[in-house]
């Protein structure tokens, strides 16, 4: 598999390694449980597993147990939570732009890409949610805009002015309130830094 870099551009604040981590846990858990509550269609469409074992996952992770998923081994509820994709649908779908970016006819399967989700990137990271944060990285938590290279060509410094209602909104809706809960008044900005993908 060949590792493209490409630039994105994100509405938010750094977070230390540690309060990254908290917020990611607080986060996803509150995703997790909702998502529950409707059988996880979003991870079942990505993968061949059921609402059952994505429970016994769970509550085997919360226990300190390792498990083997479809996904691989986990050691951590951090990985699991990654791999399920929860963090990146904290924000309703309705404040999220949906676009379709490709369809795979051999699986009559429509693929999408998403703008102006909330999520944590970590600089120098991997652009495809499983690495969100690391000891030694910085961790942005914010809102998603465009990315150009590799997979996608957005122009980002006309995402960066023209979707800025769109990016402010999601952050004060749901970023702010869990940043200031923990005390973070940091003031928000747009920043453009390098993923792999």
């Amino acid at each position: 598999m060949s590792y493209q870099r490409t630039l994105i551009s994100v509405y938010g604040v750094e977070l230390s390694f540690e309060l990254a981590r908290h917020l990611h846990f607080e986060i996803c858990d509150k995703v997790y449980r909702k998502e529950r509550e409707v059988g996880f269609p979003e991870v079942l469409e990505e993968w061949a597993t059921s609402p059952e074992s994505l429970g016994e996952y769970y509550d085997e992770l919360q226990e300190g147990k390792v498990i083997y998923t479809l996904f691989a081994d986990q050691t951590d509820i951090h990985e699991f939570f990654n791999c399920c994709g929860f963090s990146k649908r904290q924000a309703d779908i309705t404040d999220v732009d949906k676009i379709p970016s490709s369809f795979d006819a051999s699986r009559d399967k429509q693929y999408y890409r998403y703008r102006y989700y909330v999520d944590f990137f970590l600089k120098g990271g991997d652009t495809r949610g499983e690495i969100r944060f690391a000891e030694n990285g910085t961790t942005v938590f914010g809102v998603y805009i465009a990315s150009n290279g590799y997979a996608y060509n957005d122009d980002l410094a006309h995402f960066n002015q023209e979707g800025q209602t769109r990016y402010v909104n999601n952050f004060n809706i749901y970023c702010r309130p869990i940043l200031e809960k923990y005390n973070v008044h940091t003031t928000p900005v747009v920043m453009e830094m390098e993923q792999t993908w």
